[in-house]
């Protein structure tokens, strides 16, 4: 983001690299430290203004680009991840920082529009969700007996599912991935099902095809496992080969590599291949 306000004042990456602050190069310049502070203020605000961010934001990336390259300090920085986190700030905390608004479920999907808005900013692609085990929903604690979940807390967590995929197109660049066993599918009473206004924008990624679909809505993992079981362990290990090389990697021997004997030729491959690569020396 310092990058980005500094270049909207003039300065290449050769000059001022986001690192440090930057107003000792514009006071080198010939301005007093007042105008210069003014003059960044006024880059951050040019640098952002167009960007799709809630108020509250805005004053979250102003706060941070602002004091990076005005002070380098990083105390306002701290305050400002606290709020994105979602944790509670304390009086003194919000004043500094002019952050007062919380995170809660009816500006929760804003804020992660904004959150991405602010990641596409900052040369990151986008944002991917992964979240697993969500068969939780149809399971009954051990010890009680009850369910983990009640009735209203199914239908709340599928409803939130249901504005997400409604939300696509707000949500762009963001990928959410849900993962669990097939009771969400075939509990009628606690599973997808239960929730028709999701169920109905989930279904269509059940019809029968005759050829596997990994990019349906809904994805049986167990007959995407067998579909790459097809593919020969050689393309695999060239193919991690080529990703270690890419991202400044390298596979070395090791002889504490376990016995995969029990696993899939696609699973023992990537677990192998895991084990022996290794950070190259800069």
């Amino acid at each position: 983001m310092c990058i980005r306000v500094a270049k909207e004042m003039g300065y290449d990456e050769e000059k001022y690299n986001g690192v440090g602050k930057l107003l000792p190069l514009i006071i080198e310049e010939g301005y007093n430290r007042y105008d210069a502070e003014r003059e960044i203020r006024k880059a951050v605000g040019r640098s952002f203004k167009n960007v799709d961010f809630g108020p509250s934001f805005y004053t979250f990336v102003f706060t941070v680009a602002r004091e990076k390259l005005i002070t380098g300090e990083d105390e306002g920085t701290k305050i400002a991840i606290k709020w994105l986190k979602g944790e509670k700030l304390q009086r003194n905390e919000k004043q500094a920082s002019s952050l007062f608004e919380i995170l809660k479920k009816t500006n929760a999907r804003y804020w992660l529009n904004s959150l991405i808005c602010l990641l596409n900013i900052s040369n990151i692609a986008g944002l991917v969700v992964l979240i697993d085990d969500v068969e939780v929903m149809t399971e009954r604690n051990t010890e009680s007996g009850r369910f983990v979940y009640t009735a209203n807390a199914v239908k709340d967590t599928c409803e939130l599912f249901r504005q997400i995929i409604d939300d696509s197109e707000l949500l762009n660049k963001f990928l959410l991935i849900l993962a669990g066993k097939k009771s969400l599918i075939k509990d009628d009473k606690r599973g997808f099902k239960s929730y028709e206004a999701l169920w109905m924008r989930l279904q269509t990624g059940l019809v029968p095809s005759e050829r596997f679909n990994p990019f349906s809505d809904i994805v049986d993992v167990d007959a995407h496992l067998k579909e790459l079981e097809k593919i020969d362990s050689n393309d695999i290990y060239s193919y991690f080969l080529s990703k270690f090389q890419k991202y400044g990697l390298k596979r070395k021997y090791s002889d504490n590599i376990p016995s995969l004997d029990g696993y899939s030729k696609l699973r023992a491959a990537v677990i192998e291949n895991a084990m022996l690569a290794e950070r190259e020396e800069a």
